[in-house]
């Protein structure tokens, strides 16, 4: 499932990240008013493998390619969005994140 997402790219925690340097389209779509759907390559720039006792999710970070400004701008937003909705005193971040983000990790998995 996708962890972080910007403008720049994304981290997914998979147990299987591909290959760094592998490049694929990603679509995703954020749960803005309207939704919002982004389709753009994307490339593998760095992966972790899982090991035991690792703090760190294994997965691998993303780096957008092609994603216009105006997709951007609406991660941007809805970034902001889910921070103010961040739960303060568990750092948890809200369902509706959660959500759109498994997401991501669906249409990655698709393509």
């Amino acid at each position: 499932y996708a962890k972080n997402i910007s403008r720049g790219g994304l981290f997914i925690a998979t147990v299987k990240p591909r290959e760094v340097g592998e490049e694929f389209t990603i679509e995703l779509t954020l749960p803005l008013a309207p939704r919002h759907s982004i389709r753009c390559r994307s490339e593998v720039i760095w992966k972790r493998h899982f090991q035991k006792k690792d703090r760190h999710d294994p997965g691998m970070g993303l780096r957008f390619l092609d994603l216009s400004d105006a997709d951007g701008d609406k991660i941007d937003q809805w970034g902001e969005a889910q921070s103010e909705k961040q739960d303060e005193s568990s750092g948890q971040a809200a369902p509706e994140l959660l959500s759109a983000l498994k997401m991501v990790e669906w249409a990655v998995a698709r393509h």
